[in-house]
């Protein structure tokens, strides 16, 4: 497949927005919404390219619309049940029975949900189109940027030699994660190779000081400037895929745990 061209405003680096949303009207308005708030915001001068995934087909309506909101490069990418949905070895009768006993918190009965953490999680990386680029801001369609950034924030992490940034950090639900700490811990026995100093890395950000194990806090993703993909990412996604032979889809985990724990 060939890949749809991308303008960058320079060639220091390559950065682009990228998020995730729904085909419908609703989510539609929210995504413009957000655009026009980052377009007025901060990258009307900068011009960096917008990349849109989605499960579902763009219709050439919604791809009209959306290209309307910069003058800055759009691609609008469907992704397909090998980054998007279950992975092969799912039991999905054990997995539909977890949502059932997940359905008083929340997104706990939702398959999407699941489907959504696993791909901003880890797939994502693995879509051909990131693999040419540096630097990737992740923005939440309906999310409202109502302060000016004067300052190229993709030029600063790379000034600086940063890998990651977050805004806000939040407790997950512990029942979502019950298995994840031990499912990393293992990891890290079975990859040391790929394992940072914990002085080099966010790992004491997500430790309890007196227990010393997972304290359920996670930096919130949803807005992030990070790189796109680091060693460790593709090892430890494919590793908690691989896990579902085990713990199938159990919990609804979000995907800013999981990249917590990949800092």
């Amino acid at each position: 497949m060939e890949r749809p061209l991308i303008v960058y405003p320079h060639t220091r680096f390559k950065a682009a927005f990228i998020t995730f949303v729904k085909t419908d009207h609703r989510s539609l308005s929210k995504l413009k919404m957000t655009m026009r708030d980052i377009e007025d915001q901060f990258n009307r001068p900068f011009q960096y390219p917008y990349i849109i995934f989605s499960d579902q087909e763009f219709s050439d309506d919604f791809r009209e619309l959306v290209s309307a909101m910069t003058s800055a490069s759009v691609v609008l990418q469907t992704v397909g049940p090998d980054l998007y949905g279950y992975p092969f070895h799912t039991d999905r009768h054990r997995a539909a029975q977890s949502r059932m006993r997940l359905n008083s918190t929340m997104f706990g009965d939702s398959e999407d949900y699941r489907f959504q953490s696993r791909f901003m999680a880890g797939t994502i990386f693995r879509h051909p189109i990131l693999q040419q680029i540096d630097y990737v801001w992740r923005f939440e369609p309906g999310a409202e940027y109502t302060c000016p950034m004067k300052d190229d924030l993709f030029q600063f992490m790379l000034d600086n030699h940063k890998i990651t940034s977050f805004s806000m950090a939040l407790y997950e639900y512990e029942e979502t994660v019950t298995t994840l700490y031990d499912t990393v811990i293992s990891f890290t026995r079975q990859y040391p190779q790929w394992i940072q100093p914990s002085t080099n890395s966010l790992w004491n950000f997500i430790l309890d000081n007196e227990t010393h194990s997972f304290n359920y806090c996670h930096f919130w993703n949803n807005f992030q400037v990070r790189l796109p993909i680091s060693p460790s990412t593709e090892v430890i996604s494919t590793s908690l895929s691989l896990i579902t032979l085990i713990n199938p889809m159990v919990y609804s985990m979000s995907d800013g745990v999981i990249l917590s724990f990949n800092h």
